[in-house]
């Protein structure tokens, strides 16, 4: 607003002329600072047409239907003269359009709320605040709804980032991982090689080492079967070496063809060249009274018990067995009745009626093949055959049996050199 200085004497009204106006008489400078504050009123700047609301305005109508204000100032000594013009009343007049146009706009983007305001204004006959006055200062929904997606798109940010460091922690690790994977496959390709050089270092020592044993082995069975053949040279004389058995079978087994007679069977050994050292221990057992046991009576005549018999059978084999107390003398005086290792050859083979003994467990047991054996007895020491006496090889596979025994066993009653 424009601000001057005026006295209430200074005023003076102007009536006639070319119109009604109001003019001021100029003050000098010096009594300027005395004069009273002069405020244009709403009535001076045309604002309010009411008459008499101010002593100082008059208007002057014209053909127009808006009054105009005419303002006249006078000038002073150093051309001061201030002239107000109607700036006021235009942006008096812009400022009420602007309100009204805000209103429609708000109106028409908020009818929900502007609407039942007016009918219940209309209807109540009366005007109370809007209600969207009252949200000023407070946040609207929508404002809300927005700073709550910021802080959740904050938060998010902040789990993007964390999973972010996590997921480059685990890249990381990742790398390291396949670091230490990568030396542990290359110690493990080294381990490999230093284990297979080792192991063929083995392989190979123990290659040395078992065709070495072998040689020993050979090297040992040559120099038993070089003994046994040399001992029953100088002990038994040359061969062929040959023994007697004589049976008796028992009176309630035997039929009407068979007699009472004792039955026989003769058996001649292997030849030295071939299996010298089963030879030699079968006639150590035959010799030491094995299958017979000698004695004398009170009267110094010699006595031959019975200490063997045939007792267990099969379809295809029949086994002589000492007794438990004939072979428990023998082994106190003589030792084990056995074979250092189980000798063997192809070129005297396991056919009928052949003698041999069990390959683990060889002597002092021994059977006589009834049927070829060369594949059941595989390997098994054979040492001598029958040449008499089949007839009563035959008898003793005819005799009563449980299961597997004789029933009753057919005795050894003699043994002897044929």
């Amino acid at each position: 607003m424009l601000k001057r200085r005026v006295s209430s004497n200074e005023v003076e009204e102007a009536g006639s002329g070319n119109g009604n106006y109001r003019s001021y008489r100029s003050v000098s400078p010096q009594d300027e600072s005395s004069l009273p504050l002069f405020v244009p009123t709403a009535s001076d700047c045309g604002i309010s047409t009411s008459p008499g609301v101010s002593p100082y305005l008059r208007r002057r109508h014209s053909s127009a239907s808006t009054p105009s204000l005419h303002i006249r100032q006078r000038s002073y000594s150093r051309n001061n003269e201030i002239s107000i013009c109607s700036c006021c009343c235009m942006l008096s007049k812009y400022a009420c359009i602007t309100a009204a146009i805000v209103f429609f706009l708000y109106s028409a983007l908020h009818y929900e709320e502007v609407i039942p305001y007016a009918k219940e204004s209309i209807a109540t006959k009366s005007l109370s605040t809007p209600p969207w006055l009252k949200n000023i200062g407070k946040p609207s929904k929508r404002a809300e709804e927005l700073a709550a997606s910021q802080l959740e798109n904050e938060r998010l940010t902040l789990d993007l980032e964390n999973l972010q460091a996590e997921i480059q922690r685990a890249n990381t690790l990742a790398a390291n991982l396949k670091q230490e994977n990568e030396q542990a496959r290359h110690a493990i390709a080294l381990l490999r090689d230093q284990n297979d050089e080792h192991q063929k270092e083995k392989d190979n020592q123990e290659a040395r080492t078992g065709r070495e044993v072998q040689e020993e082995v050979a090297a040992l069975k040559d120099a038993i079967q070089k003994i046994s053949r040399h001992e029953v040279l100088q002990r038994y004389g040359p061969e062929p070496h040959r023994v007697k058995f004589s049976l008796k079978f028992s009176p309630k087994a035997l039929s009407a063809s068979d007699g009472s007679s004792p039955a026989t069977f003769v058996i001649e050994l292997a030849p030295m060249d071939l299996m010298p050292h089963a030879v030699y221990t079968f006639l150590q057992m035959v010799d030491n009274g094995l299958w017979l046991e000698v004695s004398h009576d009170e009267d110094g005549q010699v006595k031959h018990t019975a200490a063997a018999e045939f007792r267990q059978i099969a379809d295809h084999v029949v086994v002589a067995q000492p007794r438990a107390d004939a072979l428990q003398k023998f082994i106190s005086n003589h030792g084990i009745p056995s074979m250092s290792f189980p000798e063997y050859t192809k070129e005297y083979d396991h056919l009928p009626y052949t003698i041999g003994f069990s390959r683990k467990h060889p002597g002092p047991s021994f059977y006589i093949s009834t049927k070829d054996n060369r594949i059941n007895h595989d390997g098994d020491p054979c040492f001598g055959k029958i040449i008499e006496g089949f007839d009563t090889v035959d008898r003793m596979m005819n005799q009563p049996r449980i299961g597997s025994f004789l029933d009753p066993p057919v005795e050894i009653v003699s043994v002897g050199w044929a």
